[in-house]
Parts: structure tokens; sequence; C-alpha cells
């Protein structure tokens, strides 16, 4: 008799524990959102993206979200409408306990500017994004300019390098650039023709790089790396007009 009456009060503990949980949760999911909090993880001394742009993105698909109950507020759709800013890389929304909404979102990795034949610039992102330039955003970026076309409609939203021809290019070769600290320095200026050679201007020496098409970057970099090293010194930085790596196993310079 005594097991019975024990099993019969841990029975009814549980569920007084269960229905106050219920009651509790029913409590914090009709309770009112006190605050939106949004969290920047940004690599740069200024945000890319600011706070007022991601709350009015976050407005634009979810009406004023404080002073709402927090189960009417849809997380998922916040973070899709603040991933379709543009320098949004990805968002993640939540809901805590202290009746907040948390919006964390990464921005995306700029790694160079662009300036086309109409002389529209861009900026270029580590994923091969195309992005409308920010103003009042400085950036030490190198710069690629040349004879190649911006689609000025798709900027106000981005859009991807992929199947553009020249700008693909401009993105493989800046990739490999910014990939080294020294190379990133040194060629912060590039012009591309419109055969799709590039042409860097250095920033020490008085000479320029014709590297020639994109094909084989990879290694005319190791080879211009070598030549700095085994054939320039401080004396010899100006010696040289043009130095040409058009052509396989073999460097071409042009004596000033």
């Amino acid at each position: 008799m005594n097991k019975v009456l024990k099993i019969i009060g841990i029975v009814i503990g549980v569920c007084s524990v269960l229905a106050l949980l219920g009651f509790v949760g029913s409590m914090r999911s009709s309770a009112l959102c006190e605050k939106v909090e949004i969290v920047n993880h940004t690599e740069y001394d200024a945000q890319l993206v600011k706070n007022e742009t991601v709350l009015a993105a976050i407005q634009a698909v979810e009406k004023p979200v404080k002073g709402r109950p927090m189960n009417l507020v849809d997380t998922r759709s916040i973070e899709e409408g603040v991933e379709a800013l543009p320098y949004v890389k990805s968002a993640t929304a939540y809901k805590t306990i202290d009746k907040k909404i948390v919006v964390e979102l990464n921005e995306r990795k700029i790694i160079a500017r662009l300036i086309d034949a109409n002389g529209i610039s861009a900026f270029l992102d580590s994923d091969g994004r195309i992005l409308p330039k920010l103003q009042k955003v400085y950036l030490r970026l190198p710069v690629v300019s040349g004879q190649f076309k911006l689609e000025k409609q798709k900027l106000a939203f981005g859009y991807s390098c992929v199947g553009t021809g020249a700008i693909e290019d401009i993105y493989t070769y800046v990739s490999l650039v910014v990939a080294s600290e020294f190379w990133k320095a040194q060629l912060q200026q590039t012009f591309v023709d419109g055969e799709g050679n590039f042409t860097a201007i250095p920033q020490v020496g008085n000479h320029e790089i014709e590297f020639g098409s994109v094909e084989g970057i990879e290694n005319k970099l190791m080879k211009l790396a070598a030549f700095y090293e085994q054939g320039m010194n401080e004396a010899r930085w100006n010696k040289y007009r043009t130095i040409n790596l058009k052509y396989e196993d073999q460097i071409v310079c042009t004596k000033n």
C-alpha cells in the first residue's frame, strides 16, 4: 500500500512540474518583445552594415518586432530579410529568456575595388560577389580598372562574378594577390585591357608588370617572386621599364 501511495505521489509531482513548466512556457511565449539587439561580427574598424539598416530590413519582413508577442515573431523570416542585404554574408536570429530578439550577422570580406570602362565603381568580396561601393567607408584595397563592364542594374543587391568573363578572371587574380601580404601591398593597381591581359603598377619601383591573361597566374606570381628575390635589389628597383611574364618559363624585361 505504501508503495502504491509513493508511486501516486511521484506521478502527481511530475504532473505538477509539467503543468508549471507549461504555464511558464505559455507566459513566456505570449510575453512582448522588449528589445531587438544587433550583434555585428565585422573585420573592419567601421561597420559596413549599419544597425539602422539591419533594423529597417527586419521591419520590412516582420513589421515592428518590439512590442509584439514573442511567439508571433518569425526568426527565420528575419534571417532571410537580413541576409538579403548585399554586405551580409550570413545572419542568425533567436529569442532570449529576457524577452529580446537577437540578430547576429557576419559581414562579407571585401578584397578589391573595381572600376569599369564607364567609371562605375564596385567592390569584390572573397566569395566572388560584386557589391555596390559604399559611401563614406574607406578600405585600403587593391584597385582593378580597365575594359570590362559592371552590370549597374544588378549592383544594388550584388551579384556573382561567375560567368561574367573578365570579372571572373579578376576574382581569380585578386584572390591570389590578397592571399599574400607582400603582393597585397605591392600590387595595389592593376589594369585589364579588352583582350583580358593584366598589367600591374607596383608600389615599389617604376616598372610595369605584364602578366598577360589570367591563365597560369599562380605560376606567374611565383616566377615574379623568385625574380624579385634573385634579380632585384634596392639599387635595381628602377632599372626596368617592364617585366613581362606572358611567356612560359621565361621573364622578359625592358630596361629604362
